[in-house]
């Protein structure tokens, strides 16, 4: 596994904690619109299959790439959560990150319903439509398999560097 790059105007120490739950979440906010805005940046060659369509299908690829970032930033280990609800023939899944009664997601917006592109907060009425079907230990693509791992981690190393550029 090669070496993660972590931005270095994007560093914010490393105890989460040593802040107020009003400074975490302006953290987050901060953190998260700026990984979104990096993987809109992105060439697309250099990311997933799931990615290249951003927002659109992403969540899955996109919240243990958030969640690995958030981690390295000092914001603590957050938990990826799979939701699924009823809408037409199929249905709908999403998946978001929650941590500490915070909910973070960067994709919300592939529903037609949601004009924000990043959700920060202690209490979301629309997540609630979802009954979640799986919550894992933890948000961090380096869980997966060698394969997945190896994928994820060339988009995030293009997304990380796209956050330097900024």
């Amino acid at each position: 596994m090669t070496a993660m790059l972590v931005p270095r105007n994007l560093s914010v120490g490393a105890d989460a904690n040593a802040v107020g739950p009003e400074d975490r979440l302006a953290r987050l906010t901060a953190l998260a619109t700026s990984f979104r805005l990096a993987i809109e940046r992105c060439d697309p060659r250099h990311l997933t299959i799931s990615l290249q369509g951003f927002p659109k299908g992403s969540c899955g690829d996109a919240a243990p790439l958030l969640g690995t970032f958030l981690e390295e930033q000092g914001l603590g280990t957050f938990m990826y959560v799979l939701g699924t609800r009823e809408g037409g023939k199929n249905g709908h899944s999403h998946a978001w990150l929650e941590a500490e009664g915070v909910l973070v997601d960067i994709t919300a917006d592939q529903f037609p319903e949601i004009d924000q592109k990043v959700i920060v907060t202690t209490r979301s009425d629309w997540h609630a439509t979802f009954e979640r079907e799986e919550v894992r230990d933890k948000a961090d693509f380096r869980i997966y398999d060698e394969r997945t791992v190896a994928a994820l981690e060339r988009a995030y190393a293009a997304i990380l560097a796209e956050m330097e550029r900024a």
